[in-house]
């Protein structure tokens, strides 16, 4: 689904965008500055690419809206408007894993042995 909220802020920093497919909307490249619009932006937040932007023609792309606005300059009170409309994306977040793992106090380092070989060797 299109966040729109997010389509309308950054319509008033990159100027008007065209719909393309999949939740992208085209706009003019401020790298190349090419006569079409040519950097797509991804607004679908149930997609993996959301908030990813590339550009056709000279290959500028991110990961982060936020790394966008800051390319072309935009004060920090639209960063900071940005960041209040932007959803996470659950999908492509890790798993954090807090348990640790102990080995058995039987357990030896092949490492350790392999090394202690490798020396009466020479």
């Amino acid at each position: 689904m299109v966040n729109q909220a997010l389509v309308a802020i950054v319509n008033s920093v990159l100027g008007s965008g065209k719909p393309t497919s999949r939740g992208n909307y085209a706009y003019h490249c401020i790298s190349c500055k090419h006569h079409k619009p040519k950097l797509e932006i991804n607004f679908d937040d149930s997609s993996p690419h959301y908030q990813k932007f590339a550009c056709w023609a000279c290959g500028f792309k991110g990961k982060k809206l936020s790394t966008l606005f800051k390319k072309y300059d935009v004060p920090k009170e639209k960063i900071i408007e940005l960041k209040s409309y932007v959803t996470i994306n659950t999908k492509d977040e890790t798993p954090i894993i807090t348990d640790k793992v102990h080995l058995p106090k039987e357990f030896i380092s092949l490492i350790n042995h392999l090394t202690q070989l490798w020396l009466n060797m020479l």
